[in-house]
C-alpha cells in the first residue's frame, strides 16, 4: 500500500511504537511495547535533562541509542503493516473455520465407526449397518468398516452379503494386515453353511453336500 492510500490518522499512529497495532487490533503485546517505550523514554529524559546525576552518564549514553533503534524499527513495521491491521481479520477467521470444517470432516468417519461398534456390541444390527454404510460412503477403502459389516451380515445370517463384502476386500492392498481376520470370517461363514446343511432334508443332501461348501470356500479364498 502506498503513502497516498494511508490517511493522516494512520500515519500519526505509526509515530509511537505499538500504538498503531494497539489502536487497530487491541493487541496486548502492542500495549506492552507502547508502555515500555514510554517508561524508557521518560527515564532517559529525566536522567539526561532534569536530574543528570540520578543514573550517571552511562545510562543516557546507552538508553538513547536503544530508544532510537526501537522507534525506527517500530515506525517502519507499523508503516508497512498498518494496512493489514486496519482491515477486518476476515481471512484469518475464514481460514480457521475452513480448518475446523476439514478437521470435523476427517474425524467424522472415526466417529461413525466408533458409534457403529457401540451399536454392534449392543446388538442393534440395523443402526450399526447404517452407520457402517455411511462411513464407507466417506471412504470406500475402509477395511475395518467393511470387515465389521461382513461380520454383521454373518451374525444376521445374510451370508451372501457377508461373502460379497469379504470378496470386495481383495481389491485393496491394505487387507494384507487383515489376512487372518478375513480367513476367520470365511471359516465362520462355512460353519454356518454346514449347520444349515445338517438341517436340510435327506433328499437335498446330494445337491447340498458339505464338500460343495468346502469347494466354494476354497474358491473364494484363492481368488
Amino acid at each position: 500500500m502506498h503513502l497516498g492510500q494511508r490517511n493522516l490518522g494512520q500515519l500519526a499512529l505509526c509515530g509511537w511504537p505499538g500504538l498503531a497495532r494497539l489502536w487497530m487490533r487491541g493487541s496486548w503485546s502492542a500495549l506492552a511495547l507502547a508502555i515500555g517505550f514510554s517508561v524508557l523514554l521518560n527515564i532517559a529524559l529525566v536522567a539526561t535533562f532534569a536530574w543528570p546525576t540520578l543514573l550517571g552518564d552511562t545510562f543516557p549514553a546507552v538508553a538513547w541509542p536503544i530508544i532510537i533503534v526501537i522507534w525506527v524499527i517500530s515506525v517502519v513495521v507499523s508503516y508497512r503493516m498498518i494496512g493489514s491491521w486496519s482491515s477486518p481479520p476476515v481471512m484469518a477467521a475464514e481460514t480457521k473455520v475452513a480448518e475446523k470444517g476439514e478437521f470435523l470432516k476427517e474425524n467424522e468417519s472415526d466417529t461413525l465407526f466408533n458409534r457403529a461398534q457401540g451399536e454392534y456390541l449392543k446388538g442393534n444390527w440395523l443402526d450399526a449397518e447404517s452407520l457402517l454404510k455411511r462411513r464407507l460412503h466417506h471412504n470406500d477403502r475402509d477395511v475395518e468398516s467393511r470387515l465389521l459389516l461382513a461380520t454383521l451380515y454373518r451374525h444376521t445370517r445374510r451370508l451372501e452379503l457377508a461373502r460379497a463384502e469379504l470378496a470386495s476386500l481383495k481389491r485393496f492392498d491394505e487387507t494384507i494386515h487383515w489376512h487372518f481376520e478375513i480367513r476367520n470370517e470365511y471359516e465362520l461363514i462355512r460353519q454356518i453353511e454346514l449347520e444349515r446343511l445338517d438341517d436340510q432334508p435327506n433328499s437335498n443332501q446330494e445337491t447340498l453336500h458339505p464338500s460343495h461348501v468346502q469347494t466354494k470356500l476354497n474358491t473364494s479364498l484363492d481368488q
